[in-house]
């Protein structure tokens, strides 16, 4: 993601095409990609695979 560039905030509900961050390369990548997870409240991570394709 660009520097400061996350434009939703933890706990907040985002709704389908709504703009999450921006993507960009921090310089130590091969090209602009974004990584994309849920994270629990114990740290956990869930896949997002199944909140994106219901």
């Amino acid at each position: 993601m660009r520097d400061n560039s996350i434009c939703v905030e933890k706990g907040q509900t985002i709704a389908e095409g709504q703009v999450i961050g921006i993507q960009g390369s921090t310089g130590n990548s091969t090209g602009d990609h974004l990584h994309f997870e849920i994270r629990l409240e114990d740290k956990s991570t869930i896949d997002p695979i199944s909140y994106l394709f219901k």
